[in-house]
């Protein structure tokens, strides 16, 4: 398919750029063609871990995408009788808009040690929040097509709604979300232990959410354990790191850590075997140690 790019103000196009979108079978219109190119209408919003600038755009049918950059040291691209300079490779991917509300509804809830904290109008939280965020604004679309009641309570006054964060809800969501990445991922992790897939599924989804969530999501899944050592220290939101772009770690192929895996245990069988081979045995320079005196 092709498409038409609108500049935003915070992520200005100069230059022409090879994207390549997935909008799966709910962002394709019959109308779209080579003739009637689909806009995307590029913005900027914080990462929902890192808090770090993070390129997204929205399609015409109010689908997020989220925007990766893959780029060698040395590359261009030949597009009909022009070159471009600029050799990355910009994929854009369906994200749920829900994602990146959850910092944004937890920061607006205000929550206290004594109150589970304030319903606002999602007008007011988005507004409040767009100083910050970049594009904040631009979620109201996607998020009313998404559904807000999955993370929060709502109740309705004088024909508005107004919402408020609620754990217990955002908790049950996440752990449909873990449960429906393990079964689009079951041939890929066909060769780990249960317990091993969750911890896998859930390290997946970690690159989506603050720490505070990832360490409820693995207590409540009881994977904390198989999480420890496999990802790296949390990243601080702090003035200096705000100023870089994220980068996504590299994912990890499912069957290669399970030969790695499978691999660690094999080797760890069969130094316990030769633990066990060798008890009661004396080393061979005890022959020739000296004979005590009679």
């Amino acid at each position: 398919a092709e498409f038409e790019l609108t500049a935003a103000a915070a992520m200005s196009v100069v230059e022409e750029r090879v994207l390549v979108a997935f909008l799966g079978e709910e962002g394709v219109t019959e109308h779209q063609n080579s003739a009637n190119p689909q806009v995307l209408d590029s913005f900027v919003l914080r990462d929902p871990k890192t808090g770090h600038p993070q390129g997204f755009m929205l399609a015409e049918n109010d689908q997020l995408l989220e925007v990766h950059q893959y780029k060698q040291m040395y590359s261009s691209w030949f597009t009909h009788d022009r070159l471009l300079a600029d050799g990355s490779l910009y994929l854009c991917t369906p994200l749920d808009p829900l994602f990146p509300l959850l910092p944004i509804l937890e920061k607006a809830r205000n929550k206290g040690t004594d109150n589970d904290g304030l319903f606002c109008a999602l007008d007011q939280i988005l507004s409040e929040a767009g100083a910050q965020w970049q594009g904040a604004e631009r979620l109201v679309q996607a998020a009313v097509r998404a559904d807000l009641a999955c993370l929060c309570d709502c109740k309705k006054a004088g024909g508005d709604a107004y919402y408020r964060l609620n754990d217990k809800k955002t908790l049950a969501w996440l752990i449909c979300k873990v449960q429906q990445a393990r079964q689009s991922l079951s041939y890929q992790l066909s060769n780990m232990e249960a317990v091993a897939q969750t911890a896998y599924v859930v390290s997946f989804l970690s690159e989506y959410l603050p720490e505070r969530w990832v360490t409820l999501l693995a207590k409540q899944l009881d994977v904390e354990e198989e999480l420890k050592g496999s990802r790296p220290p949390p990243t601080t939101n702090g003035p200096e790191s705000s100023q870089h772009r994220p980068e996504k770690k590299q994912k990890v192929d499912p069957k290669e850590a399970a030969r790695e895996a499978a691999r660690k245990k094999a080797e760890e069988t069969r130094q316990q075997t030769k633990a066990k081979q060798a008890a009661g045995t004396k080393k061979i320079s005890s022959f020739f140690a000296a004979r005590p005196k009679n």
